[in-house]
């Protein structure tokens, strides 16, 4: 379960998160889309103490912005594998426009969801629980859509050291997969000065990919973590910088 005390580097992202559907959702919005779907894969508790988790800064966006919301409305779609979690999840997000809260692991959640995909624009949040995999087919299936987005947290350094081999973490081996899929060497890493530069690299495999990618990566002490940006949209990518800037 996620930890009830919340680091530096958490309430950053959530805000980056917050700032980015402050920015997106009204444009989107009058974007002629029919609805907007949004999916947090793996939601926790909701709210933390007096700290709004993503799902409940999710709910906020959602409220702030009927008034502009699109023919069909806002659609929330949550995942908490965790039972404990699952049921402060609920209590904290109990509104009409919460489609579900399911109790998959993420790569189910994802694929699941992506099967029945439902009309208009996706935004997915990916925070996946410490370092559990999230797979390569699992973005794929997400960026297969028409018209979809990823906001997906890395913790950067840790996996960065553990690709130039400064140390051997058997629960960091899922990640190294993962990277490697996206065709980001052992080499590569090595090359790469210190943790920032390996997340441009992460950016520049994904922009080769996807379209538009960006990274928003946050120090706490002498870590750094990133969350990363996917997208077909270049105004997607404009928001998310612009809150990342905001933030950090």
């Amino acid at each position: 379960p996620k930890k009830t005390d919340i680091d530096q580097h958490t309430r950053q992202k959530v805000a980056i998160y917050d700032a980015y559907l402050k920015r997106y959702l009204p444009i989107i919005s009058y974007g002629g889309f029919p609805r907007i779907n949004i999916y947090d894969a793996c939601s926790g508790k909701g709210k933390y103490g007096d700290f709004d988790g993503s799902a409940v800064t999710a709910c906020k966006n959602i409220l702030l912005h009927q008034r502009c919301a699109p023919p069909e409305g806002f659609f929330l779609y949550l995942n908490e594998p965790d039972s404990v979690n699952r049921d402060e999840l609920v209590e904290a997000c109990q509104h009409d426009f919460v489609v579900q809260i399911g109790n998959q692991a993420a790569d189910d959640f994802i694929a699941t969801s992506c099967a029945h995909e439902p009309p208009g624009h996706q935004l997915w949040f990916i925070d996946p629980y410490g370092y559990t995999q999230v797979r390569k087919s699992s973005i794929e299936k997400i960026m297969n859509q028409k018209y979809s987005e990823i906001l997906l947290f890395l913790p950067l350094s840790f996996i960065y050291r553990f690709l130039k081999k400064e140390h051997d973490d058997i629960n960091l081996k899922p990640i190294e997969t993962f990277l490697n899929d996206f065709g980001i060497a052992q080499t590569e890493a090595s090359s790469c000065n210190d943790s920032i530069e390996f997340a441009d690299l992460i950016v520049s495999k994904l922009q080769g990919q996807y379209g538009f990618s960006g990274h928003a990566t946050m120090k706490e002490n002498a870590n750094r973590y990133s969350l990363i940006f996917i997208s077909k949209r270049l105004i997607g990518l404009e928001k998310f910088l612009e809150a990342r800037d905001r933030i950090l």
